[in-house]
């Protein structure tokens, strides 16, 4: 399982991106994205492969 971090303005500040302390906004999203892992991973223990890419996938 992956969650990104999406594209660098630049490649010149690729580190500084992925490296740097996220703000509130990142925070928030980043705290959806893994409550959203945790659910597809236990969508796989009880019913699947299929089902947790239904559940990760879902919008």
């Amino acid at each position: 399982m992956r969650i990104g971090v999406g594209k660098p303005p630049s490649a010149a500040e690729g580190a500084n991106w992925v490296l740097r302390r996220p703000g509130r906004a990142e925070r928030e999203l980043t705290d959806d994205a893994v409550a959203r892992a945790g659910a597809a991973l236990d969508a796989i223990a009880a019913d699947g492969v299929e089902a947790a890419m239904n559940v990760a996938n879902a919008r």
